[in-house]
């Protein structure tokens, strides 16, 4: 269409998505958050703090991003569903605009108020419970914190997520049947692929490599010795930076792209 974005026309396209698929795009929703739920009550029991934030936030948020994402242009599954999904009276920005805001944004928002509603409820339980007349009381009260958004691991989750995600939107759009699993393969094929290329490099230039992570570091073994050969520092920031930002971004972009060549 002419006119990339209209205010209007994408909220009846937005309202439109949701209605239209309540069941599959909330319940992935609710799913992930009753599986944050459960993993964290379940470590929560066994008094393991620390892996009820990690582990819940990572498999309830990074989990079910890709999940959803690998869903939100399930229209092609099928050649009628998809015909019609690209007849829709918006533009392929709108529709793609639309993807990223249900599976990126608003998802992660849900997630986030879910998380810290879930955590600040039972550590106030858990502190509430406590029996103040214990020796150990202070060291049991100190034990469980709120889990901090700006965590290292929960940054490394949203890099993950960032990633992951995209993969999982693109995927949906090359892949009409079983794009979860294709575009799994392909991830894999491809992490594949660069692990043999960096090994072969690592070959030419050491005859005892005992491992090689790509562009990153190569371990060598010197006899019963194990040594590892890493990048500058400055080349693994820019490496990392590349994971962080770049790589994500071009992702989400060319899910756009392919959406528009579908139009054509």
């Amino acid at each position: 269409m002419n006119d990339t974005f209209n205010l209007q026309r994408f909220g009846f396209l937005f309202k439109k998505t949701i209605m239209e698929r309540p069941l599959q795009l909330l319940g992935i929703m609710a799913l992930s958050l009753i599986a944050t739920l459960t993993i964290f009550s379940i470590s929560v029991y066994l008094n393991h703090w620390k892996d009820a934030h990690v582990l819940s936030f990572a498999w309830g948020y990074v989990g079910g991003g890709i999940i959803l994402s690998s869903v939100i242009f399930s229209y092609f599954n099928t050649n009628a569903g998809g015909a019609a999904y690209l007849t829709l009276p918006a533009s392929s920005f709108e529709k793609w605009f639309c993807g990223v805001l249900i599976s990126g944004v608003l998802f992660t928002v849900v997630f986030l108020l879910f998380f810290r509603l879930m955590d600040t409820m039972a550590i106030a339980i858990y502190h509430n419970n406590l029996d103040k007349t214990t020796a150990d009381y202070k060291h049991l009260y100190n034990s469980a914190n709120i889990f901090p958004f700006d965590d290292r691991q929960v940054q490394f989750d949203y890099y993950v997520f960032l990633n992951f995600a995209g993969a999982s939107l693109l995927g949906s759009l090359y892949f009409n049947k079983a794009n979860f699993i294709k575009t799994a393969m392909v991830i894999i094929a491809l992490f594949a692929f660069m692990m043999g290329v960096n090994w072969l490099i690592a070959r030419m230039f050491f005859s005892n490599v005992n491992s090689a992570f790509p562009y990153l570091s190569v371990g060598l073994q010197i006899g019963n010795e194990y040594r590892n050969i890493n990048v500058s520092p400055e080349a693994e920031k820019r490496f990392t930076a590349c994971l962080k930002y770049v790589v994500p971004v071009i992702l989400w972009l060319t899910a756009y792209i392919r959406l528009r060549e579908k139009e054509i």
